[in-house]
């Protein structure tokens, strides 16, 4: 069973962080949908199902890539970990708007500026989305892997 609800964000202070735990498991994901922060926790085990130990990951957020296919209902929200995912995903997103291909209205790309300690919009404006599917990846899509928990 798994389950979700709002966390704080270690990076930007947000309780916007989505915390995913996998209670059969024992492992969590939190990706935050502000900064892009994402943080993974997984129990491993060995062949014969005995516990061998976790694998810890976290990785700094640069910023947040948001968009809705114009072709698709569902939401994107895409956390940008490194400062080339966020120039590549600023030229994807410009592209993407000026060809149709991105619902414009919903399209935002943020960035997490270090040295304040604040995010700053890049492109767009942020809409929270209520009641809607938000498919969680993370990098550029085109160059996108689906995030562990399959969303």
């Amino acid at each position: 069973m798994c389950i979700f609800q709002p966390r704080l964000c270690q990076q930007c202070r947000a309780q916007s962080a989505h915390f995913e735990h996998d209670t059969r498991a024992g492992g969590y994901e939190i990706a935050c949908g502000r900064c892009g922060r994402l943080e993974h926790h997984e129990t491993k085990y060995d062949d014969e199902g005995t516990y061998s130990g976790f694998r810890h990951e976290s990785s700094q957020g640069f910023g947040v890539l948001f968009f809705r296919d114009t072709s698709d209902h569902e939401f994107y929200s895409c956390s940008l970990n490194t400062p080339t995912q966020l120039v590549e995903a600023e030229a994807w997103l410009r592209e993407r708007i000026r060809t149709g291909g991105v619902d414009a209205d919903t399209a935002s790309l943020s960035r997490w500026n270090d040295e304040i300690r604040q995010l700053e919009p890049v492109l767009g404006e942020r809409v929270d989305v209520l009641a809607r599917k938000v498919v969680r990846k993370s990098g550029v899509p085109g160059d996108v892997k689906r995030d562990r928990g399959g969303r």
